[in-house]
């Protein structure tokens, strides 16, 4: 029948022997043609369920208990199979994947991508033990926003590869990019630097991540390690995040009404950028919000004072000078920063900066400059 290529109709004979003597003497020449025959329909017409028989049949030739000469030359033959299998099946899954990238039409893409899905699957099939199919199967999974499974995929290539910290990024990123999940991804990104895979990018994504979910201060304590792990590459980046972490913590402080702490943060911002405008706005814009809660509590103090006696009830409050200081501080930043920008938020808030400080030539000019500012 073999010889005829009336391969079904071997199959069907060499199953029926074996299912009524499983046992007999020749059991693992019958798996290991078995396995042969299913492995060249695999090849023809590339269905699934050919392949998954193959495996099956020379599983069988590995599990008997047989180590002759020719009982060893077949069970090299039948490892070689389910290896040539997997090579063959995965590097379909890439070609597919590959081609539905590149693909323009959603209908095809959409293919593309479920058949290279099913051939990643199927490559997990044929070898469990191996980590390498779980990466570009959770990689298909995310193009199709498939994220519980790219999950499921991810954990698994992890346990089967512990150390490959590319992984521990995916997993993270898949976390705090595509599930919107700050604590999941802050889970991940520490549990690869208890492990000793704290690489410069998974410090600033565990950075990032701690800045989501609100913990500032953790973020901040990162900061410097982060910096000090980078590659030249890559310390530009690290340290514009630091200084966007920083900033974040300045607005928080800020939008708290505690001023001086939040220009501490900004201070810290500015010494990683020491050119950047937008920071410098900050802080100038911090002071003057610092001046004016000054004066407000000046005044209130001195409103409560009054309402006890009656011959200052209606008297007029003192002017507030204490605040001319923290005018002056932000004019030293914000007046280089708005001649390099001429944004029209810069001389705004720097005629009002010039207002308060009694330079009313200056401020008047600084308005005179918003009307042809850039807008923000």
């Amino acid at each position: 029948m073999i010889q005829r290529n009336e391969d079904d109709k071997a199959i069907a004979e060499i199953t029926r022997i074996l299912k009524d003597d499983p046992n007999n003497s020749n059991a693992i020449e019958g798996y290991q043609l078995l396995g042969n025959l299913y492995y060249k329909k695999s090849q023809a017409d590339h269905r699934a369920d050919d392949y998954i028989k193959a495996k099956e049949a020379y599983a069988r030739v590995l599990e008997i208990n047989a180590n002759d000469n020719n009982a060893k030359l077949m069970k090299i033959q039948a490892e070689n199979g389910i290896r040539g299998m997997w090579v063959v099946v995965f590097n379909d899954g890439i070609t597919l994947f590959n081609n539905a990238i590149s693909e323009k039409e959603e209908p095809k893409k959409i293919a593309l991508l479920d058949s290279a899905g099913m051939k990643f699957k199927l490559a997990t099939d044929l070898c469990p033990d191996s980590a390498q199919p779980y990466d570009p199967l959770a990689r298909t999974y995310i193009v199709q926003k498939k994220y519980p499974e790219a999950e499921a995929a991810l954990k698994k290539y992890i346990s089967k590869k512990p150390t490959d910290t590319l992984a521990y990024l995916q997993l993270g990123s898949l976390y705090a990019d595509r599930m919107h999940d700050s604590n999941k991804a802050i889970e991940v990104f520490e549990g690869a630097v208890s492990k000793g895979y704290g690489s410069s990018e998974i410090l600033t994504r565990l950075i990032v991540a701690y800045a989501q979910g609100g913990r500032m201060k953790d973020a901040e304590k990162l900061l410097d390690k982060a910096i000090a792990t980078a590659s030249e590459r890559d310390k530009k980046r690290v340290i514009d995040l630091a200084g966007n972490v920083h900033r974040l913590i300045g607005r928080a402080l800020q939008d708290s009404s505690r001023y001086e702490e939040a220009i501490a943060e900004y201070n810290e911002a500015a010494k990683l950028a020491p050119t950047n405008s937008d920071i410098a706005y900050d802080i100038a814009y911090c002071y003057v919000r610092l001046a004016r809660a000054k004066k407000q509590t000046f005044e209130d103090s001195v409103k409560a004072v009054y309402a006890k006696d009656k011959k200052k009830k209606n008297a007029r409050i003192p002017d507030y000078t204490e605040g001319k200081p923290y005018y002056q501080k932000a004019l030293e930043v914000l007046k280089p920063a708005a001649e390099r920008e001429n944004k029209k938020m810069y001389w705004r808030l720097l005629a009002t900066v010039y207002a308060n400080l009694d330079m009313n030539a200056e401020s008047k000019d600084a308005l005179d400059k918003e009307k042809t500012g850039k807008e923000e």
